[in-house]
């Protein structure tokens, strides 16, 4: 039998094919499944041994430079492992556009020393050059510089609810409330499979979405037992609303709060301030909500610009789950369900058919069970969730 701290290990990978092929439907009765994520990065193998030497005095710095890049993308992104830097190191990874020779992206060696892999921000596309600056290194170090995840400009969505009513953020007027909440919303981008959901600001620098979504994270599963787990390779993208722009982004620092059980997260990311100046809101909980209340949904799904639908509503408890019948896809883990004063209800986690599910097993399913609808956890659970690092 493996041990739990090895299954922690290989949560990413299981979590991953469970999203690629799916195993089963669930619904508010005896169904039984896995939430989704959406994932719909590429990757572009590079596979170089990046091997450095020491270094006398007055030597040139630049240790270590290649040209990369795309241009038909909408972001890409530089995935490194096999990271093996003294801790005593003065040296830099950087990333730098080409020509321009502006700096985009850079980690000191006393970070890259900790890690074990790790991926760039999200970068526009275009042409960097990846390099190393080498002031001071003692001792022989490597790292692998092992490929380029990037997003393809797409438009396409494939519903896993039956209905999709939802109207892009960008296509509201300006003074249309959901474009003020909006703001505070961000796709997550998670580890170095590049897959998604949807968190929301509820405090300073920290962000709710689902415990799945964290699972994900190949720099979690490695540090999940520590005093303070490393959700590094999480990055949200604020201002997603169309599907040629890449919104501004920034960094998982630390779990806030974290409860498996609950399907629940809260992780501190410090947001990036509004383009215009400013901070974005911190979005207000609701104290309670009635389980036939309208709400509204605003989400990324399929890893595309927000979108926002006002004409959906609960549909009562379930085994302490609030149901809702707003449509949802992938990636909409995470996302938040807003009452008519536009407070946080509840987060949305689970959907009520996988992508695989063809229309007959659904209405196979509507037979047996009667009408199936999308699962939330009500903000109550959120409010009390534990704040001392990861709790189960």
């Amino acid at each position: 039998m493996r041990s739990p701290t090895m299954m922690r290990h290989l949560l990413p990978i299981i979590f991953s094919c469970l999203a690629a092929f799916g195993a089963s439907a669930w619904g508010q009765r005896a169904l039984v499944a896995v939430p989704l994520v959406h994932n719909d990065e590429a990757t572009q193998t590079i596979d170089t041994r990046i091997a450095l030497q020491p270094r006398a005095s007055g030597a040139d710095p630049v240790a270590w430079e290649r040209l990369y890049g795309s241009t038909q993308t909408r972001y890409l992104r530089f995935r490194f492992d096999q990271i093996a830097i003294p801790p005593d190191s003065d040296l830099e990874l950087q990333v730098v556009s080409d020509p321009e020779d502006v700096m985009v992206w850079r980690l000191r060696g006393a970070e890259l020393a900790r890690a074990t892999e790790l991926t760039t921000d999200l970068l526009k596309p275009g042409r960097y050059r990846v390099r190393v600056i080498v002031t001071r290194l003692s001792s022989p170090a490597s790292l692998r510089l092992a490929g380029m995840n990037f997003q393809a400009v797409s438009a396409a969505l494939i519903p896993e609810s039956a209905v999709m009513r939802s109207k892009p953020v960008a296509s509201l007027v300006p003074a249309h409330p959901a474009r003020g909440i909006a703001r505070s919303v961000a796709m997550l981008h998670i580890g170095p499979l590049g897959s998604t959901c949807t968190a929301f600001l509820i405090g300073d620098a920290q962000m709710a979405t689902n415990f799945h979504c964290l699972a994900l994270s190949a720099r979690y599963a490695q540090t999940r037992t520590n005093p303070k787990p490393d959700c590094g390779d999480i990055v949200a993208e604020f201002d997603f609303l169309a599907t040629d722009q890449l919104g501004p982004s920034a960094a998982c620092t630390g779990v806030v709060g974290a409860d498996e059980n609950r399907d629940l997260v809260i992780l501190r990311i410090a947001p990036p301030p509004l383009a215009g100046g400013g901070q974005r809101a911190i979005l207000k909980l609701a104290a309670a909500a009635a389980p036939d209340a309208a709400v509204r949904i605003l989400h990324h799904p399929m890893g595309r610009p927000m979108v926002f639908e006002d004409h959906c509503e609960l549909k009562g408890f379930d085994a302490g789950d609030l149901m809702h019948d707003c449509g949802t896809m992938s990636g909409s883990s995470g996302s938040l369900l807003l009452t008519d004063s536009g407070e946080v209800a509840a987060v949305h986690y689970k959907a009520p058919y996988e992508l695989s599910t063809t229309e007959a097993e659904k209405e196979r399913l509507y037979q047996l069970y009667g009408p199936l609808y999308n699962r939330a956890k009500p903000v109550a659970l959120l409010i009390s969730l534990p704040r001392s690092g990861d709790s189960r």
